[in-house]
């Protein structure tokens, strides 16, 4: 690779993170105002970043991504009462996201945006933890909370994997 060419690689990159930040905050407001042609423009937008960035090998930010995705999954989830539910996507918005994320081989940066969905405040507490259960379930892991993936229901009191 020229020197110039390296030079030019984080500025390129810092432009592609900030694209995903702007997607990200566009679907999140989106979401908030009830706005589903917004959400599923930034969703496309945020998935066509991780797929090129999978596929020309770009980790940090196709990792940035798939974390990204899974925080818009979550304030979809958050604020389902106020989209419509129609999608052009052929199911729902938040469903959609699911199936990319089942897909990521960055379950990693998955289980690590899952924890911290988890932390933050929500209104609507109970959905939230619906969500990561559903999205456990899927992905065949508990994201390293006290339920089983296979059922979504938590550990019960006795049992030993509560050790």
């Amino acid at each position: 690779m020229t020197i110039h060419k390296q030079k030019k690689l984080p500025i390129v990159e810092n432009s592609i993170f900030a694209s995903l930040g702007a997607f990200s905050s566009f679907a999140e407001r989106a979401a908030y105002v009830g706005n589903d042609k917004g959400v599923v423009l930034a969703v496309l937008r945020l998935e066509e970043c991780y797929e090129k960035s999978v596929q020309s090998q770009l980790d940090n930010i196709a990792r940035y991504a798939i974390t990204e995705l899974t925080k818009v999954a979550a304030y979809i989830v958050e604020n389902r009462s106020r989209l419509s539910g129609q999608s052009s996507l052929g199911q729902p918005i938040d469903e959609y996201i699911m199936n990319i994320l089942q897909k990521s081989n960055f379950h990693k940066a998955i289980e690590q945006a899952i924890r911290e969905v988890y932390m933050k405040q929500w209104s609507d507490h109970k959905a939230i933890w619906e969500f990561i259960t559903h999205l456990g379930k899927q992905m065949q892991t508990n994201f390293g909370f006290m339920f089983d993936w296979q059922t979504g229901h938590s550990y019960a009191a006795d049992d030993p994997r509560r050790q």
